[in-house]
């Protein structure tokens, strides 16, 4: 079976850039027709929503890594088994997750939005879009899992290039007339497509290697997961379990940084750091997409070829190092002219904002692929530790920054807790290349 390593990971990168470009442009349009204020809102709600993971099994990146172990061309039933018993879980879960969520938060919406009535209200008749999408873009995510499974994370990069301009089309159309509702129902539009065509062509390639009959067989069921079975549920949970708490628990650290804004310095700076954190965030993530991409290729490359995959790894270490450092030295940079095009200002507490973000996610990329590692080992304790740190860490460095300052306190915290988790997760995860 072909890897596709060079080709998952180049255009894996080209897809965050666009992605990142889409999200700038509807953060933009926010801007224009309901301030930072308004933006404020999304960030904060997007917050709240994540926290409802927590109910999460993390079936997804389970359901990638089982589908990356087997060869497809020789047991594509099971690959699809695989995909199956994930996606029939995973969105039965998350149906009952953005439930128990709405019934939660709207009951509580002030703790979400607080001291401000009107904005409430925006936000209790946006919650039920915003959650829907929650749900869709997590059904999107285990399809695409399946995708990366069988070594093609060009494709869903494709599909995910095809998304973004879906959105814009939907973004142009409806946030002038509806606002952040908009950006919402353009999101939504985006994850359909992309769970419709990844499911298509996680199945075209599977037919692809079965013979005449089986394949007949499997059209007349491929669009429903039939293929379920209990023996792919208890190996499924047994990886999902132990990855999940390390994506939660990373998970936590934006909407915890968010909240620690928010509660100090109000919804129209949390709107501005919402801008600097994606402004920082995006172009990082996009470099460590490549990475990412590559996470399939070395867990198959650990069971047969571990010299290859140790050095697949070092490569990667050192292109995230260079490649990070230049891309978040551009970032800041080219600040100035980022807030005027999206606050139509240079705005300078938006101009620090992203400078001290740029230097905490640059550390922390040094260590991102020591953290794939986790899961190409199945070996997820370091993980844990690393994301426990980082997390528990904002909220101690929170608590004590904001003394200093209540505009920039959280801010430096989330740097700080950045490096240290980039830092502790490389110091760990390298000594299972050593062990291997």
């Amino acid at each position: 079976m072909s890897l596709n390593i060079r080709r998952n990971v180049s255009t894996n990168v080209v897809a965050f850039f666009i992605n990142i470009a889409l999200t700038f442009i509807g953060y933009r349009m926010v801007v224009q027709q309901g301030g930072t204020a308004a933006l404020g809102v999304w960030s904060a709600l997007s917050a709240a929503i994540f926290v409802i993971r927590l109910g999460d099994v993390g079936m997804g990146s389970s359901a990638e890594r089982h589908v990356a172990m087997v060869d497809a061309t020789a047991q594509p039933l099971k690959a699809r088994g695989y995909l199956d018993t994930a996606l029939l879980i995973n969105s039965l879960l998350f149906l009952i997750l953005a439930c128990v969520g709405w019934l939660i938060l709207s009951f509580k919406i002030e703790w979400i939005v607080p001291d401000n009535q009107n904005l409430q209200l925006e936000a209790l008749h946006l919650l039920p879009l915003m959650l829907v999408v929650f749900v869709i873009s997590n059904i999107a995510n285990v399809l695409s899992g399946g995708l990366r499974g069988l070594h093609l994370v060009y494709i869903t990069a494709y599909l995910s290039i095809g998304g973004a301009i879906l959105q814009l089309l939907v973004i142009l159309i409806l946030v002038p007339r509806l606002g952040i509702a908009g950006l919402a129902w353009a999101q939504l539009a985006q994850n359909i497509f992309i769970a419709i065509l990844a499911w298509y062509y996680f199945n075209k390639k599977l037919k692809s290697s079965l013979s005449l009959s089986l394949s007949l067989s499997l059209s007349l069921v491929s669009w429903l997961p039939t293929q379920c079975q209990k023996l792919y549920f208890r190996e499924l949970f047994s990886f999902s379990m132990r990855s999940q708490v390390v994506n939660l628990i990373n998970g936590l650290f934006e909407p915890i940084s968010k909240f620690l804004v928010g509660h100090s310095s109000g919804m129209a700076t949390l709107g501005i750091f919402e801008i600097a954190y994606k402004i920082v965030s995006l172009p990082r993530n996009a470099v460590v997409s490549g990475v990412m991409g590559i996470t399939p290729a070395i867990t198959k490359l650990l069971l047969t070829e571990k010299t290859e995959a140790i050095r697949l790894y070092r490569k990667a270490k050192k292109m995230v190092i260079i490649a990070t450092g230049a891309v978040l030295l551009c970032v800041v940079l080219t600040s100035p002219v980022m807030s005027y095009l999206l606050l139509h200002k240079i705005d300078s507490t938006l101009i620090i904002f992203i400078s001290i973000l740029a230097v905490g996610f640059w550390f922390n990329a040094i260590g991102a692929p020591a953290y794939t590692l986790g899961f190409a080992f199945g070996k997820m304790k370091s993980n844990m530790i690393s994301a426990s740190m980082s997390v528990v860490s904002l909220v101690l460095f929170g608590l004590l920054t904001q003394v200093w300052s209540s505009l920039y306190g959280a801010v430096v915290a989330c740097g700080l807790s950045l490096m240290l988790g980039g830092f502790f997760i490389l110091f760990l995860n390298e000594k299972l290349l050593k062990d291997a």
